[in-house]
């Protein structure tokens, strides 16, 4: 079953993933089952539900990785995802390891200073172009 999910990821996110003790997809199921009727908010939804599931990882020490970079096509096939369902992300979960278990360029990145996006270009009041 790991390899084939593995086989799914885009080849960049395979060299550092395969060293992940465990790799998942979150999934939307894209109606909801009492009615039938679309879920608007399914990806918002699993979203939320896979951030939980980050901070709790976090909170045991753990790391998880999201990564958009999969065939989502041979994710379907893979895990048999029915249809009305739609893989959403792959995961990796696991304890983290040192930066030299990374291929080179990987390792110089995880090492690299990381920059957010300042709040005022995400974030507005009262209309989309007036930044807080």
């Amino acid at each position: 079953e790991y390899a084939a999910m593995l086989a799914t990821l885009m080849p960049f996110n395979q060299a550092w993933a395969a060293a992940a003790p465990v790799l998942f997809y979150s999934v939307a199921r894209e109606n909801f089952a009492h009615n039938g009727e679309a879920n608007k908010h399914a990806w918002h939804d699993v979203g939320a539900a896979t951030a939980t599931m980050a901070i709790e990882a976090s909170a045991r020490g753990m790391q998880m990785h999201g990564m958009a970079g999969f065939d989502g096509a041979a994710a379907r096939a893979a895990l048999a995802i029915p249809a009305g369902h739609a893989p959403v992300t792959a995961f990796t979960l696991g304890f983290p390891g040192p930066a030299s278990m990374l291929p080179e360029k990987l390792a110089e990145r995880e090492g690299a200073a990381r920059a957010r996006r300042p709040a005022e270009t995400m974030l507005f009041r009262g209309s989309w172009d007036t930044a807080l």
